[in-house]
C-alpha cells in the first residue's frame, strides 16, 4: 500500500523547478542564476527539477519553420514563434492578433473571441462546447494545428534521449551545480511524448 512506502529523502528540502521561471527555454547561465539569486536571498535551494527544454525535440514535419538564426547565433533548424519570443506559450489572441491583419482575417478573430469569450466559460456539455469540438475536427483542424506549432511547445516530440546542443555537457554541468550550490537531488524531467 502507497501509506506503507518510505518517503523519499528529497522530499525534505527546499527544492526548484525551472518551468516557471524559463518554460523550454532554459539555459545553464538561467539555472546558475536562479540558483544564485535563491543562495542571495537565503533560501538555497538543495533539489533542481530541470524541467522541459533540456532533451531533444523537434516539431511536427509539416510545422517545421526553415532554419533561422536565434539572437544568441545559434542556427537552430526546429524553432517556433514561441521559442523566438522567448518560449512557453504565445496567448492565443495575441497570437492572433499579430497574425491576422486582413479583411479575410475576420472570421478567425471571431472564433478566437468567441473562444476566449464562450466556450473557455462555458460548461463541458454545453452548446458552445459541442460546437467548438464539431469545429476543432471538421473546420479549423489544420489553422489549430499551425498555431500550436508555431505558438506553443505542445507540437514537439521527443526525437532521443539524450541532452540538446545547449546541454551537451549535461553530466557536468550537474556536477558543478550540485558543487558550487550545494544541491542534493536533480531531476531531469521531461512530458513530451516520442514520434
Amino acid at each position: 500500500m502507497r501509506k506503507e512506502k518510505a518517503l523519499p529523502p528529497s522530499l525534505d528540502v527546499f527544492g526548484w523547478c525551472t518551468w516557471d521561471a524559463f518554460y523550454s527555454q532554459v539555459e545553464p547561465e538561467g539555472i546558475k542564476a536562479g540558483l544564485d539569486a535563491l543562495m542571495k536571498g537565503g533560501t538555497p535551494s538543495r533539489l533542481l527539477i530541470l524541467d522541459d527544454g533540456w532533451q531533444s525535440t523537434e516539431n511536427l514535419a509539416e510545422y517545421r519553420v526553415q532554419e533561422e538564426e536565434d539572437v544568441r547565433g545559434d542556427l537552430r533548424g526546429d524553432v517556433s514563434a514561441a521559442e523566438l519570443a522567448g518560449g512557453g506559450v504565445v496567448d492565443a489572441e495575441n497570437f492572433a492578433n499579430s497574425q491576422l491583419t486582413s479583411l479575410r482575417d475576420i472570421p478567425v478573430r471571431l472564433l478566437t473571441w468567441w473562444y476566449l469569450n464562450i466556450v473557455e466559460k462555458s460548461d463541458y456539455n454545453s452548446l458552445p462546447v459541442k460546437v467548438w469540438r464539431w469545429l476543432t475536427y471538421n473546420v479549423i483542424r489544420n489553422d489549430l494545428m499551425k498555431y500550436f506549432a508555431e505558438a506553443t511547445d505542445w507540437s514537439k516530440r521527443l526525437t532521443e534521449l539524450t541532452p540538446n546542443g545547449k546541454f551537451t555537457q549535461l553530466g557536468s554541468l550537474i556536477r558543478d551545480l550540485k558543487s558550487d550550490y550545494g544541491l542534493q537531488y536533480t531531476y531531469c524531467w521531461h512530458a513530451l511524448t516520442g514520434v
